[in-house]
C-alpha cells in the first residue's frame, strides 16, 4: 500500500464506522418495554435478522411488523419464538446528527486528501 493511500483509507474507515446508528446486541429480557410502535427492533433468530416495528414481548412469543409495512396492517404481523431469539439490538435515534455530521465531513475529507495528494506527489 502506497502512502498516499493510508491518509485516505483511514479517514474513511473513521468516518464509515461513525454511521452505525444500531445499538450493540442484548439479551431479549433487557429490551425496555413497551416498545412504541414506531421504534424499529433488530431481532436475531439463529442468524437471521428480523427488522420489525409495533413490537410486542409475550411470554412465549415476539411479535411484530417487517419495519416496511403498516403497523397496523394484520397479515404483515411476524411471530417469533421467543426461547429461539438470539438478541436484539434498536436503532439510537440521534435526531438526524450522524447524516448531517457525514454530509459536511465527506466532502472536507475528499478535498484534504486530494491537497495531501498534491503535495506528496512526486
Amino acid at each position: 500500500m502506497t502512502r498516499r493511500l493510508q491518509p485516505i483509507l483511514l479517514a474513511s474507515s473513521l468516518l464509515i464506522s461513525a454511521c452505525s446508528s444500531f445499538q450493540a446486541g442484548r439479551p431479549l429480557d433487557a429490551l425496555p418495554l413497551p416498545v412504541p410502535p414506531e421504534k424499529r427492533v433488530e431481532v436475531w433468530v439463529r442468524g437471521e435478522r428480523y427488522q420489525l416495528h409495533a413490537v410486542t414481548v409475550d411470554t412465549d412469543s415476539v411479535r411484530g411488523v417487517r419495519w416496511w409495512h403498516d403497523p397496523h396492517c394484520d397479515s404483515c404481523r411476524v411471530t417469533l419464538a421467543r426461547s429461539s431469539v438470539d438478541s436484539v439490538r434498536t436503532l439510537a435515534y440521534d435526531s438526524g446528527s450522524t447524516g448531517a455530521l457525514t454530509i459536511f465531513v465527506v466532502p472536507i475529507v475528499l478535498v484534504v486528501s486530494f491537497f495531501y495528494i498534491l503535495a506528496h506527489s512526486d
